[in-house]
């Protein structure tokens, strides 16, 4: 069962972007300013975002969430994700065939965004990454067919994955 709240895409003719970052992620600001100049409508989830921040945004193609969303219909609409790179968030984005923007923080979320990255469905940003950096990067994302397709063949090749079944199978072998 869906877990989130309901959150859905205006009506919009540009490109579609989820993300869902934490206010730590090194240079947030920037980044989200650069996601308001894109021609891009915009999903970002933010736990615990400062009230401030969601503020700055509100009137802009920049929606901040600091609640769970629904992920599939969001996901079935979206152009690109971004996050930092939590390895239940890639696979989910993977088998729905997106590509990724990431932004890790932590050891483990750099070498989860490195697998992705050698699937060719990713660009992983490093920490000391300056605000025409996302810019650039995002709007090369947005303009480049190969991550999209190298997503979508990823997707194609576990379409028969079955989340819950994979779970039980864990749980009984535990």
């Amino acid at each position: 069962h869906p877990v989130g709240s309901s959150v859905a895409w205006l009506p919009f003719k540009g490109s579609r972007i989820f993300a869902y970052l934490r206010p730590s992620t090194p240079h947030i600001r920037e980044l989200l300013m650069d996601l308001e100049e894109c021609d891009a409508q915009v999903i970002c989830v933010m736990p615990h975002a400062d009230t401030k921040l969601q503020k700055h945004f509100e009137k802009s193609n920049v929606r901040i969430f600091s609640h769970r969303v629904q992920l599939a219909a969001l996901f079935g609409g979206a152009d690109l994700v971004i996050s930092n790179a939590g390895a239940g968030l890639m696979a989910t984005a993977l088998l729905a065939g997106l590509p990724m923007l990431l932004v890790p923080q932590t050891v483990e979320e750099h070498l989860g965004a490195l697998r992705v990255k050698n699937l060719g469905a990713a660009i992983v940003i490093p920490a000391t990454a300056t605000s025409a950096g996302f810019l650039r990067q995002i709007e090369s994302f947005l303009r480049t067919a190969r991550y999209r397709e190298a997503a979508s063949r990823f997707a194609a090749r576990h379409a028969s994955f079955d989340r819950e079944a994979s779970t039980a199978r864990a749980a009984e072998a535990i």
